[in-house]
């Protein structure tokens, strides 16, 4: 049985990956070049911890696991949330990459942030579609605009947000906007750079 407010640690792990989908998450280019004028979009990724999300069902149950990333980015435990707001769309496999961060690490309520908060930096499968062969960045924003809603009444464990992010300007440094760290209410760890077009890794840029 499910309880309604106690999460459940994973204790067969092998077992446990046997089930999941399949999934691959993006490598970024590390450099100290310039960044190429491929790259049209600019996210600002925070400093913390990766887990992977991945909404399914146990049961008759919807509940989402938290699963725990290593420095290798490979799945090293797993606990299992009931997600009683979640909607059912979302069960039928959803999955998530990002960064947990808790009010205490520095997390905090500017742009109407509060609580704990998972960061969305990727979007693996979406209601049952794997990203892996969706080509474009720019795919990939469409698909999280649609499941966003169904994400906003979530706030236990966490609530979910994007990053903040914004359109590249090549005639101007490589820094993050005013107006974004204004507002930005997460540490930095690094600017990393997409394409919205084209289907290249990630580049993040060493100065």
């Amino acid at each position: 049985m499910v309880s309604n407010n106690v999460p459940f640690v994973v204790t067969d792990m092998r077992g446990f990956m046997e089930k999941i989908p399949e999934f691959e998450l993006s490598y970024e280019t590390i450099s100290h070049k310039k960044v190429s004028d491929k790259y049209d979009l600019a996210l600002a990724i925070p400093y913390g911890k990766k887990y992977v999300i991945w909404f399914t069902y146990y049961r008759e149950h919807d509940v989402l696991y938290v699963m725990e990333l290593n420095r290798e980015r490979k799945v090293v435990g797993a606990t299992r949330f009931p997600a009683p707001k979640a909607p059912a769309s979302l069960a039928h496999g959803t999955m998530l990459y990002g960064t947990l961060l808790e009010k205490r690490q520095g997390f905090s309520a500017n742009g109407g942030m509060t609580g704990n908060g998972f960061i969305i930096e990727d979007i693996l499968w979406c209601q049952g579609i794997s990203m892996k062969r969706v080509v474009s960045q720019m795919d990939k924003l469409l698909f999280l605009e649609k499941i966003m809603p169904m994400l906003q009444p979530i706030t236990d464990p966490f609530a979910f947000y994007l990053p903040m992010m914004w359109c590249m300007d090549h005639d101007a440094p490589a820094a993050i906007p005013p107006a974004i760290t204004a507002v930005m209410a997460y540490p930095l760890h690094h600017i990393q750079f997409r394409s919205s077009q084209c289907q290249i890794r990630d580049f993040q840029r060493r100065s």
